[in-house]
């Protein structure tokens, strides 16, 4: 199905980016090795959604062919402020940065944040700091008029 729904939209499996949230990796974990598995035969990267949010056994992270950890905004919402949440968003990005993932931080609001989480090591953001969510047909026009 990914396979063809990226051929009839013409976008390159190769750079596509599919995320699942924890539950649903932890739910049925051989089905979600195989899935990924044939993901990643298709050159297609996945994303751990809603990462840290008490459902995965960092044991199946070794076993998981995963991309990308999307530190959830629970954490986000509460750093640089909350030492403990600064603690779980540095274990996080410390932990994709020794697998080699790469991090999403989810939710950020201020410049702080953001701030925050680029000294920790997170090469990706997304939240209302930059643009709330957009209708697909909106993206476009938002993307070409983004700075830089």
């Amino acid at each position: 199905m990914v396979s063809d729904t990226s051929r009839l939209a013409g976008w390159p499996l190769g750079q596509l980016t599919l995320e699942v949230t924890e539950g649903v990796l932890m739910s049925d974990t051989g089905a979600a090795a195989a899935v990924l598995a044939r993901l990643r035969e298709l050159d297609v990267s996945v994303a751990i959604d809603d990462f840290g949010t008490g459902y995965s056994s960092l044991a199946y992270l070794k076993r998981l062919p995963v991309a990308t950890l999307k530190v959830d905004r629970s954490f986000v919402e509460q750093v640089p402020g909350d030492p403990e949440s600064c603690a779980i968003a540095r274990s996080i990005t410390d932990l994709a940065r020794a697998l080699s993932l790469t991090t999403v931080a989810e939710g950020i609001e201020t410049q702080a944040q953001a701030d925050y989480m680029r000294r920790l090591g997170c090469t990706r953001g997304q939240g209302f700091l930059w643009s709330p969510a957009v209708p697909p047909l909106e993206l476009e026009d938002l993307l070409l008029a983004w700075p830089g």
